[in-house]
């Protein structure tokens, strides 16, 4: 995962690189005061967000093994 800060949003990059072309699970995210649920796939997907701090974007590695890369 990583991100493109924008004037007035970010764009959250995402993708599975994983052995395994089929490999998906969906991976919760928080942004601020709600949850969104993203569909990972081994193309890189886009969501843009708005109207939260890029320190509000909370993403648990706890229950995902995941990096993120903040640009």
């Amino acid at each position: 995962m990583s991100t493109e800060n924008s004037n007035d949003h970010f764009i959250l990059k995402y993708r599975w690189e994983a052995g395994e072309e089929d490999f998906g699970i969906p991976v919760k995210i928080s942004l601020s005061d709600k949850i969104e649920t993203l569909q990972p796939t081994a193309q890189w997907q886009q969501l843009a967000i708005e109207g939260v701090d890029r320190d509000d974007i909370m993403i648990d590695q706890n229950q995902y093994f995941i990096k993120v890369v903040w640009e």
